[in-house]
């Protein structure tokens, strides 16, 4: 099945849940909405850094999605002020290379 997805450019479960993890974490913080989500996360109080304080580890959304943020946002998405379009483009052909060089 690898065969087929790298050919027709698709993502594996795995890389769509990242991918729709990021996103949705980008979207919350971007727009602070759902608040009542938005609320749950911590931020670095870094001028410099979107960085998220992560909770105590397991394996809730606010946890995994933090994880999540903090490992990919400085590549994808250093400013989570811009487009939405940017980081979304940016992360799908990044994990559909990563799909290229796992065998």
């Amino acid at each position: 099945t690898k065969p087929l997805f790298k050919k027709y450019k698709i993502l594996t479960v795995k890389n769509l849940y990242t991918y729709h993890c990021f996103m949705d974490i980008f979207k919350i913080i971007k727009f602070q909405s759902p608040i009542s989500i938005h609320s749950l996360f911590k931020f670095s109080k870094r001028a410099t850094s979107s960085a998220l304080i992560t909770p105590s580890p397991s394996r809730h959304f606010v946890y995994q999605s933090a994880i999540l943020w903090n490992t990919l946002h400085q590549k994808f998405c250093p400013d989570p002020s811009k487009s939405l379009s940017d980081p979304k483009g940016r992360l799908k052909n990044a994990l559909l290379q990563h799909l290229k060089t796992v065998h």
